[in-house]
């Protein structure tokens, strides 16, 4: 099934930054499972509680995956369909434009394509955090550190690096005929 997405520009986004037109297949290999989020202490001291996250708004804009966080005329690279919680992490399934729409779009996938994982970041808004509990100070958390244990999501970006480790896309299983085609090629069999 062959969807046509229109972007508009959102008031919760940089000025004019949302303003593409692209179509995205659903049914075709361009869609990825995806970590959006987890529990975890991210790199800058926080963790976001799964738990808390309000997507509503966020799927309200059509749910778009943009570029380097929001720079400023960066047409979005894609959409993220089937938000939900599971355990600690906030998933997905990333769907890229059609090729040649948007380079960071066909560099992701090149990058799925040779084996690597794209990485993804979220952005969010704090509805309310905390201090870290004592039983969370002693799994490492410090004084300094936040829990946020509400926050609504507003990106979802491509990164080169991201604040939290385990975000990006999932490898998926590999299918036997595939594995069976690469160890003829390789000469195992």
């Amino acid at each position: 099934m062959k969807i046509h997405r229109r972007y508009q520009t959102s008031k919760h986004l940089t000025p004019g930054l949302v303003r593409a037109t692209g179509s995205v297949d659903l049914d075709s290999e361009e869609s990825y499972p995806a970590t959006l989020s987890t529990d975890r202490l991210q790199a800058d001291g926080m963790a976001v509680l799964t738990n808390g996250w309000e997507l509503q708004n966020f799927l309200l804009r059509g749910a778009p995956l943009i570029v380097e966080h929001g720079r400023v005329g960066a047409p979005p690279a894609g959409y993220v369909s089937n938000l939900e919680v599971r355990s600690d992490r906030l998933v997905g399934r990333v769907h890229l434009l059609e090729p040649g729409v948007n380079p960071y779009a066909d560099a992701a996938r090149a990058l799925v394509r040779a084996g690597g994982r794209p990485l993804l970041s979220v952005g969010f808004n704090t509805k309310e955090e905390r201090p870290p509990t004592k039983d969370e100070m002693a799994r490492g958390f410090n004084r300094g550190h936040r829990i946020v244990t509400r926050s609504e999501l507003v990106e979802v970006s491509l990164v080169g690096v991201g604040m939290d480790p385990l975000a990006g896309f999932d490898p998926e299983p590999i299918r036997t005929a595939d594995l069976f085609n690469l160890c003829l090629e390789a000469g195992l069999l």
